[in-house]
């Protein structure tokens, strides 16, 4: 692109090209429109990933004969490939009884996934982490240690144990006979039965979706949507146009919270602060004029971070000593942390706009909002 060219000209040559709109259409082809694991709000809570992988690992409901959990283990086997790891390689490759008779527990123990084989008297513990690290005491030990003390004092000699650490980037465990695995593995072993597989349209619904929501995550890499965002970053014929939109930015939440929040909430003057009847109660029990106090004594707000609408809770003030005692107790059981000003109540991600809609979010913006003053409110009139 010509630097001779202004801005608008430079977008406009940028927009109507027939390469960059190919690529902008594979891109959007790439990720799903429907994501049905999305919708249901699993993102990256743990606990939900977890549940799903119980269902991938067990054969209960998509009946793939357990061929998600071999195939995973048998990377699991790649990745630690050392002598810890041949009792493992048995039990996939020769084991004692092919009949397995596989129980998979979520959470039983505290324990992420808890997988055994009566037919083989196999045990595997895996702990899940998407962005939580392991937890370590002071003193040494820390939670890999106790689930291994759990599962040792439950199972007997006469069961092989085996103990997967499950992270994003293949972190190393501080429990040396815990083995290494990533969420990739796992990603790649149900591309895999994808492309091999005749399954059912449910199940196939399910594997991609999480294959698609782990990628939007990142929680693994998407090598191909990555291909293709580098034939638009890296021509340098784009660059000029690139910079400009870059500057330009904005989003579908930034446009909402700038546009249209005050025509759906009724906020103090231009303040981030929404007004309601409890905190208006408040003010009026204390005998303070908001407008003319320099800090909040407690608020409900609503701001823009990092792309992201928030609720807060607002009290800077909240534990000043001259409060009334009441309004101070109240506060107290609303809001039950002292050391922080701030406390989230809500966030709302451009993902919410996308997969859920506009209505959405303003409905339960709403909802929470009032949930709030209704309850402030009846505290309050019980001091009356």
């Amino acid at each position: 692109m010509s630097n001779d060219k202004n801005e608008y000209e430079q977008l406009e040559e940028f927009i109507f090209n027939d390469e960059v709109q190919n690529t902008l259409s594979e891109i959007s082809d790439n990720v799903m429109d429907f994501n049905i694991l999305e919708i249901t709000g699993m993102g990256t809570q743990e606990v939900k990933h977890s549940n799903i992988l119980g269902w991938l690992f067990d054969d209960s409901e998509h009946n793939l004969e357990y061929l998600i959990l071999e195939d995973f283990l048998k990377k699991v086997v790649d990745e630690n490939n050392n002598k810890k790891i041949e009792s493992l390689k048995h039990y996939l490759y020769l084991p004692k009884n092919k009949n397995r008779d596989i129980t998979v527990f979520r959470e039983k123990d505290y324990i992420d996934l808890l997988i055994v084989d009566e037919a083989n008297k196999f045990v595997i513990t895996i702990e899940n982490k998407l962005y939580a690290s392991e937890r370590v005491e002071d003193g040494g030990g820390g939670q890999l240690n106790d689930y291994e003390r759990i599962i040792n004092e439950k199972y007997s000699d006469e069961y092989t144990k085996y103990f997967i650490f499950l992270t994003i980037n293949l972190e190393e465990p501080t429990r040396n006979n815990w083995l290494k695995a990533s969420h990739t593995m796992v990603a790649n072993t149900i591309e895999n039965i994808l492309k091999s597989k005749d399954i059912s349209v449910k199940t196939k619904i399910l594997l991609e979706s999480y294959i698609d929501l782990m990628k939007r995550r990142g929680i693994v890499e998407d090598k191909k949507l990555e291909e293709l965002c580098e034939k638009i970053w890296l021509n340098k014929d784009y660059a000029e146009a690139l910079n400009i939109l870059i500057q330009h930015k904005t989003t579908i939440t930034k446009k909402f919270y700038e546009d249209k929040l005050d025509d759906e909430f009724d906020f103090k003057d231009d303040s981030v602060f929404i007004k309601l009847e409890s905190t208006d109660k408040i003010y009026e029990i204390l005998d303070l004029n908001w407008d003319d106090i320099e800090e909040t004594i407690f608020d409900i707000s609503c701001e823009y971070e990092n792309e992201d609408i928030v609720l807060y809770f607002s009290h800077r003030a909240l534990y000043n000593e001259d409060m009334n005692e009441d309004i101070q107790n109240i506060c107290n059981k609303i809001k039950n942390k002292k050391s922080k000003k701030y406390e989230e109540i809500k966030r709302y991600t451009i993902d919410d706009f996308v997969n859920k809609g506009e209505k959405f979010v303003i409905d339960d913006m709403k909802e929470t909002i009032n949930r709030i003053d209704t309850t402030l409110l009846s505290m309050l009139n019980k001091l009356n």
